[in-house]
């Protein structure tokens, strides 16, 4: 019996690897190659409280953008990240991304919030009814309800 010859697909695997292996590549492909892990990304918003409204200071679009608060609206957290911002007051929960702007997800009547977290383009908050998460890049607010405990 003849040993077989490989097939060009198999060479160029096997010439693949031999390049990829000595480099450092021995993670998965995606996360290297595609540079999702240790991202660098620059400050790009900034968040002005006033009196009776929060700006966002966009620097990514060289622009400021206002959102004004209603009569019995109070501000009881912020966070801010290098591209987002979360404003959280009595009656709404605001998000700000760098090119979507500001969008808002009403509050539930007497909803206690129990931590809130910024970082990147992402805001993560629980309260004692839900899980929210919001994306800055797509302007997506996200809810989950909370398991009775």
């Amino acid at each position: 019996m003849h040993p077989q010859q490989p097939t060009t697909f198999a060479v160029a695997v096997a010439l693949l690897l031999a390049a990829l292996i000595p480099a450092g590549f021995t993670r998965p492909l995606a996360a290297g190659v595609l540079g999702y892990e240790n991202r660098q990304i620059p400050k790009q918003v900034a968040l002005i409280v006033e009196d009776r409204r929060v700006i966002a200071s966009n620097t990514r679009l060289g622009r400021m953008d206002p959102v004004l608060l209603e009569a019995d609206e109070v501000i009881e957290t912020t966070a801010e990240a290098e591209a987002v911002l979360l404003v959280i007051t009595n009656h709404r929960l605001l998000g700000y991304g760098p090119v979507i702007g500001w969008r808002m997800l009403a509050r539930e009547p007497g909803e206690p919030v129990e931590s809130v977290v910024a970082a990147d383009f992402a805001a993560f908050v629980t309260t004692g009814a839900r899980y929210l998460n919001f994306n800055a890049a797509n302007g997506i607010w996200a809810a989950e309800a909370r398991s009775s405990r």
